[in-house]
């Protein structure tokens, strides 16, 4: 038998190794255990019978399994070539355990350079591996809550740069991830809102303040405006040191622009009290002008601003936008519930045309009630409305009523019907007293409406 003994004339070889922190061995040039450490066999649960003069890879630490065998004979085949061989393994421990270790082959040579032996060692990779692993899953977590978030997360380098972003923040950007990573959160902020931005930065890197909530705009890929709510706080190393900001972003556009509708809403309201006020006492002077009694006076006055109402409660309704002229006309007329045919291009008005148009439209129908058309049963009415060329056309004609003859007053109403309505909408007016019937005509440009189609 080959005698794998060494020279312990200088030194206790055993008493050294048995003093390591590490599992610690002696290996011959054939792979045989020559000497190996207390803990290393204590680990095991062996003694020292059980693996000295063994070939190492047969050994209850590695036999477990045929590819770490293996491996292990590959690594001392290196390392009796002179290399050290260095890698992560997992070995077998007392009761079948596995345990990580940090496993290192070490070839030693004599005054010649020739190589005698292998030194082979072990750190237990137990508490790193542990690490690891709880920090993969953490990273996985945060990997699952950053992907799946519903709204936009960013981690953002300290100069601005975006280093990682969520599919949700490409969305809402309008970005794809690559084109993102080539920008700076500088480059896409809206530049009035910029400033403030780098302020709340500044103060989060100086210390005076743990993170920050932003409204703020950002400028989209095609180039519309995002609204979002930016929270950001700074991530800091163990040294608290500044590594980058995580940064969060929620769609908040239409929130803003409800809000902003609100205060337009709140200024039109506040402007059309204004004009409703000063129409009013317009009306109210007019009404009174050539009234031969108080209650010839309230009926002029009620009609006319139940007509203003009518306008107005068909603007409510629409938050102040615009209407339909066939709404208009079934709002107005519906107080006198008579024979009316009306019908018409679609027309949508602004609220300014609404009023004007309802106050002509209640003289019209007073007018045909006391004087006109209905004011006989077989009489009527038709209402019609056309856009052409750039042009509102709006006819009134009165059929099978009483003889028509002009006026000898000139009245409120008269005026409003005649010059009123053409003077406020630019446009002209037309009224022609036909015996047979009533007839009124008025043209106004198209740009008084908000959407016309023949």
């Amino acid at each position: 038998m080959r005698d794998h003994s060494i020279d312990r004339s200088d030194i206790n070889l055993r008493q050294i190794l048995d003093g390591s922190l590490a599992f610690i061995g002696l290996l011959a040039i054939d792979g045989t255990l020559l000497e190996v450490n207390a803990l290393a066999l204590q680990a095991g649960g062996l003694e020292r019978d059980d693996v000295i003069g063994r070939k190492f890879w047969d050994c209850y630490w590695w036999s477990y399994d045929d590819a770490v065998q293996a491996k292990l004979k590959a690594a001392h085949d290196r390392a009796r070539q002179g290399q050290v061989v260095r890698y992560d393994v997992q070995v077998r421990m007392a009761g079948g355990h596995l345990m990580w270790i940090d496993f290192q082959l070490v070839p030693v040579r004599n005054k010649s350079g020739g190589i005698t032996h292998v030194i082979p060692s072990g750190l237990d990779l137990t508490a790193r591996k542990t690490a690891e692993a709880e920090l993969r899953a953490r990273e996985q977590k945060f990997r699952g809550i950053f992907n799946n978030a519903n709204s936009g997360v960013a981690l953002v380098g300290l100069d601005g740069a975006w280093l990682e972003v969520n599919d949700r923040l490409c969305d809402l950007l309008g970005y794809s991830r690559d084109e993102l990573l080539r920008k700076t959160f500088q480059d896409i902020t809206h530049p009035e809102d910029l400033q403030g931005d780098l302020s709340l930065v500044a103060d989060l890197l100086a210390g005076k303040i743990d993170s920050f909530k932003f409204d703020k705009r950002y400028l989209r890929g095609d180039g519309s405006i995002l609204w979002a709510a930016l929270t950001v706080a700074l991530q800091k190393d163990s040294a608290e040191r500044p590594l980058h900001f995580i940064s969060v972003l929620s769609d908040i556009s239409d929130r803003v622009h409800a809000q902003q509708h609100q205060g337009l809403l709140m200024s039109e309201l506040a402007h059309r009290l204004k004009n409703q006020l000063s129409i009013i006492q317009s009306i109210a002077r007019q009404s009174a002008a050539g009234t031969v009694s108080i209650e010839d006076f309230q009926d002029k006055l009620y009609g006319r601003l139940t007509a203003m109402a009518a306008s107005v409660d068909l603007l409510v309704n629409r938050q102040w936008d615009s209407l339909d002229l066939n709404e208009l006309v079934a709002k107005t007329l519906a107080p006198f519930a008579r024979r009316v045919v009306a019908a018409g291009d679609h027309v949508t008005i602004s609220g300014d045309v609404a009023e004007i148009l309802a106050l002509a439209f209640h003289e019209l129908a007073t007018n045909a009630t006391k004087y006109g058309a209905w004011s006989r049963p077989e009489g009527s009415v038709t209402l019609r409305w056309s856009i052409d060329k750039g042009q509102v056309f709006i006819e009134w004609i009165e059929e099978n009523g009483p003889e028509v003859r002009a006026p000898t007053r000139n009245g409120f109403g008269r005026t409003i019907i005649e010059t009123i309505a053409a003077k406020k909408l630019r446009g002209t007016a037309k009224v022609k007293y036909d015996p047979a019937g009533l007839q009124w005509q008025l043209s106004f440009p198209s740009v008084f409406t908000t959407d016309a189609r023949a």
